[in-house]
């Protein structure tokens, strides 16, 4: 079942004021099932803060925190503008459409622990955004974290490849750790003006450009330690170091 028109599905669990909601979803219906399976296009978009509804359940909701327990894909826009959302946890979802969290300029933690893949530009200029677990996750589409300047630290254990300015101008993050990962696009971290420590660990890591760190501590600087380092397998710091493109921040890796 889609999201669209389930609405009296819902279990509220806290009732802010008429237009705003704490939602949760799961274990509602016979069977266990909320029987709500995916998020449409759309369809908690919210473009106004003055919007009036018509229905206690009306399309224009401003929603505080959410949380859908058996829902597999959200589909493009789905949040997008929620101006005071807060937390967002799908513990099964596995698919994250575009921009569906783009602009909420309130989301502080998110919580996705089977999803497999972030599309484009999912939490973009999301300011706020402090916390967020993807331990399943394999791919980060483009300018999916673009202007988290929140963000401090970043942890995908199982990302293998990360999209064009996935992290650009994530101005607050200074640990990214990635060990799994074998390809970065261009611009990637660029204008992270704080990353100070970037963690590969595979047997080797692709990238599209000399730019994924460009404007970055680690690019600015000849030195190692404070300035920002690119810790990888110890075994490989040479092959890195001669690998196309990595060539610019030879002086910079580390292998442990």
């Amino acid at each position: 079942m889609s999201i669209v028109n389930c609405f009296p599905l819902a279990k509220k669990i806290q009732e802010v004021d008429d237009n705003i909601l704490v939602l949760s979803y799961g274990n509602l219906l016979p069977g266990g099932s909320s029987g709500i399976s995916m998020i449409s296009f759309g369809a908690f978009m919210y473009y106004s803060s003055t919007s009036s509804i018509t229905s206690k359940y009306g399309t224009y909701l401003k929603l505080k925190e959410v949380m859908f327990k058996n829902v597999k894909s959200i589909f493009a826009y789905a949040f997008q503008y929620q101006s005071i959302l807060s937390k967002a946890s799908f513990p099964a979802c596995e698919t994250i459409g575009a921009s569906v969290f783009g602009r909420c300029v309130a989301l502080t933690e998110v919580s996705f622990p089977a999803c497999k893949t972030i599309d484009s530009g999912v939490f973009a200029y999301c300011s706020a955004l402090t916390e967020v677990s993807f331990p399943a996750c394999s791919s980060i589409g483009g300018h999916a974290f673009l202007k988290c300047i929140a963000l401090t630290e970043v942890s995908f254990p199982e990302c293998t490849t990360i999209g064009s300015t996935a992290f650009q101008s994530c101005t607050s993050l200074e640990i990214a750790s990635f060990p799994k990962c074998i390809r970065i696009s261009a611009k990637a971290f660029e204008g992270c003006t704080k990353l100070s420590q970037l963690w590969l660990m595979a047997s080797s890591v692709a990238i599209g450009s000399s730019s994924m760190l460009s404007n970055t501590p680690i690019a600015l600087s000849s030195y190692l330690g404070y300035f920002g380092s690119i810790y990888v397998p110890a075994s490989l710091l040479a092959t890195y170091k001669d690998a196309q493109y990595w060539r610019a921040y030879s002086n910079r890796m580390v292998g442990i």
